[in-house]
């Protein structure tokens, strides 16, 4: 599914359901699983085809899950009846547009999205494809609250 964004979340929504089939309560799915982690610019960003170009057009502003991926992650959550958390690439649907970060989705058991956390700093190579959070965006999220600001 790699850079494939929509089979991505397929594929994603039924890892979910299996884990949650075999009594998973909390789903943790990779960083920057959808679409991909670009894992070359560990070694050869320089040389890879298009760079994070690829990566950037195959990420999508999430915009609190009023998009269809978004809200399509939220149903399986909501279908697993457990805490998912998962990395996507998310550009910036506010701004520029161009900007892309390495985001972390979290969704409730009923589905909702209770935390979006752009990844602070991208580390070494990753600063060729994603953007610092502009923001401190952490929260903490727990059973009975939901989401806290932090």
């Amino acid at each position: 599914m790699f850079l494939d964004r929509e089979a991505t979340v397929e594929k994603a929504c039924e890892w979910i359901a299996r884990a949650a089939a075999a009594g998973a309560q909390l789903i943790v799915l990779p960083e920057t699983f959808v679409p991909a982690y670009p894992a070359w610019v560990w070694c050869c960003a320089h040389a890879a085809p298009g760079g994070g170009a690829a990566v950037r057009r195959a990420g999508r502003p999430v915009g609190g899950g009023s998009r269809p991926e978004t809200e399509r992650l939220g149903r399986a959550a909501r279908e697993s009846g457990a805490w998912v958390a998962i990395g996507v690439n998310e550009r910036d649907g506010e701004r520029s547009r161009t900007s892309l970060y390495n985001t972390l989705l979290v969704f409730d058991p009923g589905g909702r999205l209770v935390s979006r956390h752009r990844k602070l700093m991208p580390t070494g190579g990753e600063r060729l494809v994603w953007t610092p959070s502009e923001r401190a965006d952490l929260v903490v999220t727990t059973r009975r609250s939901g989401a806290y600001p932090g």
